[in-house]
């Protein structure tokens, strides 16, 4: 429970819907049991929202969440 497992969250910030901006990729480490507890779709999802409204992306950024299971995507709508 204590080590930390990695948790790659790629955020792709777009300047238009041509995907012609700058990019940015952010790696994050979280702890195994927070791992656990995002563990369903609806979850990471709703990660992913809070996410956008923390680092003030602007709408219609792009973010996908990679990790064990298959990857998840959102665009930001804030």
């Amino acid at each position: 429970m204590g080590s930390w497992m990695p948790l790659f969250l790629l955020l792709v910030l777009l300047n238009s819907s041509h995907a012609t901006g700058p990019k940015v990729t952010l790696k994050v480490k979280l702890r195994e049991a927070f791992q656990a507890k995002v563990s369903q779709d609806s979850s990471l999802l709703h990660m992913l929202q809070k996410i956008c409204i923390l680092l003030h992306l602007p709408p219609g950024a792009n973010m996908t969440l990679h990790h064990k299971g298959p990857p998840h995507h959102l665009t930001c709508r804030t």
